[in-house]
């Protein structure tokens, strides 16, 4: 998982785990684009999907989980890119906790998209209050603690992918 990679590269302060994620990333940037040309074949042969028991809703929500997985997959590698700044200060508790509460969330948002549990879903975006006072904490923590501008700008872009990647996993649910 190209999150978890780049969460133990924070958290345990060894950027060398998140070299990778940029090359996973190109796998995933080639996997959309796989998945987009079948859904159009199949919008192509609609009867056909039909006659194999597809709704044309299906598809459509196949496009989109597909372009937020590939845009999270984005943010992952930007995240990456952006570790040799972040670790050259203290990173907040605060933000590391915000980006295990988005990494879960787009595992709990896959499950629930997989598995078709409307109650899971749910619970994805249920949480969206959690994440919007958990960013407000976390900007305010970035902004006191700003001693090095290059420390900032790498916190606050990835504290930004974080909350993009809430939000694309709120999509999935």
């Amino acid at each position: 998982n190209m999150l978890k990679d780049v969460m133990n590269a924070i958290t345990q302060r060894r950027p060398e785990e998140a070299l990778d994620v940029k090359y996973r990333d190109n796998e995933v940037d080639r996997f959309y684009f796989y998945v987009v040309r079948l859904l159009s074949q199949g919008v192509v042969t609609l009867e056909l999907l039909k006659q194999e028991g597809f709704k044309v809703t299906q598809i459509i929500n196949l496009f989109a989980v597909i372009k937020s997985i590939e845009r999270i997959s984005d943010h992952a590698t930007r995240i990456s890119d952006l570790i040799q700044d972040l670790l050259i200060d203290e990173v907040p508790k605060e933000l590391i906790d915000f980006g295990y509460f988005a990494m879960n969330l787009y595992s709990d948002a896959m499950s629930s998209f997989f598995n078709t549990r409307k109650d899971m879903a749910e619970k994805v975006v249920e949480s969206l209050r959690d994440y919007r006072e958990g960013y407000r904490k976390i900007i305010t923590t970035l902004a006191e603690r700003a001693s090095r501008p290059k420390f900032f700008m790498a916190a606050s872009l990835t504290l930004d992918s974080f909350m993009r990647i809430v939000r694309y996993s709120m999509d999935i649910a």
